[in-house]
């Protein structure tokens, strides 16, 4: 319900009136019907109100500014022309009434756009917002699966990014749920449950929910989470970790139960991914612990990347790309091999270290590399580089 010159203004940081400078506001279509015998705009009315919106005026934007400057509108009157308004390739164009014609067609300004003249434009100086957003008018790819990559994709369309999600990770249950199904039959037989991401605290607990198991199946069973994301994933079932390392990465997590107290020669129960990396499995088991490893969900490379994606990386319109795991480095890399695709004006931001190292390993630099190694980290890292 909020019209186009409203919106446009807003987003633009141009108030249509101020008690200071313009009182009076006339919105005005530019566009006239070509077969009509002459024009029903009364130019000569306009151009003495304080405030006009032009509608649909890019192609006749030289033709408008002359009628009002022949109506007697001074030439020196402040215009402005609001492109793509409100997605993440908005721009403005400011001018004279006399000079915006000649600055929007240098500027290239491409339908849909909005014309704005008055005295108003140059509170813009002073309120513009959306134009500065760390990161207007960059493109972001996004790597996660799309039932994981809201909250990024939304956080990045924040700070002004247009955003392609490009997912190179497909997350199924396991081929055969026995292992883990066993383990979760034995529950009562393991001191800790060690959740390395999101997604096996939703695996277990859906495994757990299909064998007639719900949390009390815990009993005196402590949760370790390996950050800030797990912990989060459990708090929303209702679950409170009993051990977050200062570091969200697993090696952290690894010597954090290590100096817990009585960790050796307790039983650890540890549901992963079908790929994950030994090195807590053995930071653990070096430790004194007792550890069963079980397949608790499969991270499978999809067939491909969508067309969208793929034009825009042959475009080379994509500015960052984000990597929160291991896998999406090396997935996606095989899913853009053979393509002849150029990334080397493209910044790579990596959600840890670990991820940090898989690119370094693919001769990908990091541009950045989150601290702390959460969504928000990455987020914060990508717009402090581009702030």
């Amino acid at each position: 319900g909020v019209t186009a010159a409203l919106a446009a203004a807003a987003y633009a940081g141009i108030p249509l009136t101020d008690r200071r400078v313009a009182s009076t506001l006339a919105l005005v279509t530019a566009h006239e019907d070509p077969t009509k015998d002459s024009s029903s705009i009364a130019w000569d009315a306009l151009a003495k109100i304080e405030t006009l919106v032009f509608y649909m005026g890019v192609e006749n934007l030289p033709r408008v500014a002359e009628r009002l400057i022949a109506a007697g509108r001074t030439g020196e009157t402040p215009a402005a022309v609001i492109e793509s308004v409100t997605t993440p390739h908005q721009r403005t164009i400011v001018a004279t009434l006399a000079t915006i014609a000649a600055e929007a067609s240098a500027a290239d300004v491409r339908p849909p756009a909005l014309i704005v003249v008055g005295e108003a434009v140059r509170m813009r100086e002073r309120i513009e917002w959306r134009e500065k957003l760390p990161l207007s008018g960059q493109t972001v790819m996004v790597t996660r699966p799309p039932e994981q990559s809201a909250k990024l994709v939304g956080a990045l369309v924040e700070l002004g990014a247009a955003v392609i999600e490009a997912p190179t990770v497909e997350i199924h249950p396991p081929e055969d749920s026995a292992p883990l199904d066993a383990a979760l039959g034995r529950l009562g037989e393991f001191d800790w449950v060690v959740l390395t991401s999101p997604n096996a605290v939703a695996h277990l607990l859906e495994r757990m929910h299909s064998l007639g198991l719900d949390a009390r199946a815990l009993g005196s069973v402590k949760i370790a989470a390996v950050g800030a994301g797990t912990a989060a994933a459990l708090r929303e079932r209702f679950l409170t970790p009993d051990l977050v390392p200062e570091q969200f990465t697993t090696e952290a997590l690894g010597r954090a139960l290590v100096a817990a107290p009585g960790v050796e020669g307790k039983r650890l129960l540890l549901p992963r991914a079908d790929r994950a990396s030994e090195l807590l499995g053995g930071i653990l088991r070096e430790g004194g612990a007792i550890v069963e490893e079980v397949t608790a969900y499969r991270t499978v490379r999809p067939t491909a990347l969508p067309d969208a994606a793929i034009d825009a990386l042959h475009r080379r319109e994509v500015d960052w790309i984000t990597f929160t795991s291991a896998s999406t480095v090396e997935n996606f890399l095989s899913l853009v091999e053979g393509r002849e695709i150029d990334l080397s004006a493209v910044k790579f931001a990596a959600i840890g270290p670990v991820t940090g190292d898989a690119l370094r390993a693919a001769s990908m630099t990091p541009t950045v590399v989150a601290d702390p190694h959460t969504i928000d980290g990455l987020v914060e890292a990508i717009g402090a580089h581009e702030g």
